[in-house]
This record gives structure tokens, C-alpha cells and sequence, in this order.
């Protein structure tokens, strides 16, 4: 895992990531989607600088992330929280961290941020860029491997990924590093 430098808002899980529903994502694996998602987010949690870290549902609630921490003992703070409202923890948690990173299976329309919330105060669907600069990185993983995509990608530092390994988010510095690159012959020299 990369130390990821700055702040970093850390979305995770959302409830059709546990089995058991008529709604939940189909996994293959021995462990359910959640578990997956909920032991790369505190690792990805543990490594950054400044993390906030969040799981989410119809809710959303940050986890506090001690410094030299252990991965398991931050996943067992995880709980199921029911429903989906990834616009609203965006909009509660981010306070202009430098890079958002979104750890969920992506039920969704193409383009939208899912929400099934809006009857019980939450946010409606929600395009990614009404709730955040373009200026702000946001990362995307895809637990589900889903066709359609909940932002669109390939521009302004939206990304969207399929899979976790422990070498998926070492992407991110390269990343953020093209987009703040200069030309070698163009850098100052003391």
C-alpha cells in the first residue's frame, strides 16, 4: 500500500456488499465483498497521512484511524449500515482533502453516484462532479466488477478501477504525479 501523502477522504462498503439480500452483488470469493473492502480501506487508511476514513450506507460514520494501528482491529470498528448514500457521505466528509477514494460494488446508473435515500432525507443520485472541484482527484473501485460506471472517467481526475490487489492503489501516486508533471528541460536549476 502506498503512504499516500496529504489528506485523504476514505469511503467504504455499502450494504448490497453483504450477502444474504435480494439485492446483494454476487461474489464468487470466501470472503463477502464487505470484509474485502472494509481490510483495504483501513489498510489504505493506515498508510495515508491524513486519513478520514468513512463507511457508509443510508448513513455515513468516520472511523477513527490511530497511528501505527492494526488493520484488523480498525476492520472489526466496520458495521452494516442499511440503504445507500455515497452523495451524502461525499458531501458530510469531504472538507477539501486532497483525493477522494470510493470502495464500493457500484450498483448504479452510468454517471451517477448511487442513493436510495432521498425519501428518508438523503441525497438524490448525484453526478460526482456537483459535489466536488475537478481539481480534486477521485478514485473509484469497483468491487463488482459492474459494466456501467457511477462517474465518468479518462478526464479531469475521475478513475474508476475493477479488483483489489495490494499493488491497485499504488496507481494513484502515478496518477497524481502525470498531472502535476513538467517538462525536465523546463525545470529551474539553482
Amino acid at each position: 500500500m502506498p503512504g499516500l501523502k496529504g489528506s485523504t477522504l476514505i469511503l467504504d462498503r455499502s450494504p448490497s456488499m453483504f450477502p444474504g439480500c435480494h439485492f446483494s452483488t454476487p461474489n464468487s470469493s470466501d470472503i463477502i465483498l464487505a470484509e474485502q473492502a472494509a481490510v483495504f480501506g483501513a489498510a489504505l487508511a493506515l498508510r495515508a497521512e491524513k486519513p478520514t476514513l468513512v463507511e457508509f450506507g443510508g448513513d455515513s460514520r468516520p472511523i477513527g484511524v490511530p497511528k501505527g494501528g492494526s488493520v484488523l482491529k480498525l476492520v472489526e470498528q466496520f458495521k452494516q449500515i442499511d440503504g445507500t448514500d455515497i452523495p451524502t457521505a461525499v458531501k458530510k466528509h469531504w472538507y477539501a482533502h486532497d483525493r477522494i477514494i470510493i470502495v464500493t460494488d457500484e450498483q448504479t446508473r452510468p454517471g451517477w453516484l448511487p442513493s436510495n435515500m432521498q425519501a428518508y432525507g438523503g441525497m438524490r443520485e448525484t453526478q460526482i462532479d456537483d459535489l466536488v472541484p475537478k481539481t480534486t482527484p477521485v478514485y473509484l473501485w469497483n468491487m463488482a466488477g459492474y459494466k456501467a460506471g457511477a462517474m465518468p472517467i479518462g478526464r479531469s481526475g475521475r478513475h474508476c478501477f475493477v479488483g483489489l490487489t495490494d499493488h491497485a492503489f499504488r496507481m494513484m501516486p502515478f496518477l497524481e504525479a502525470s498531472r502535476d508533471a513538467t517538462w525536465p528541460w523546463a525545470t529551474k536549476t539553482a
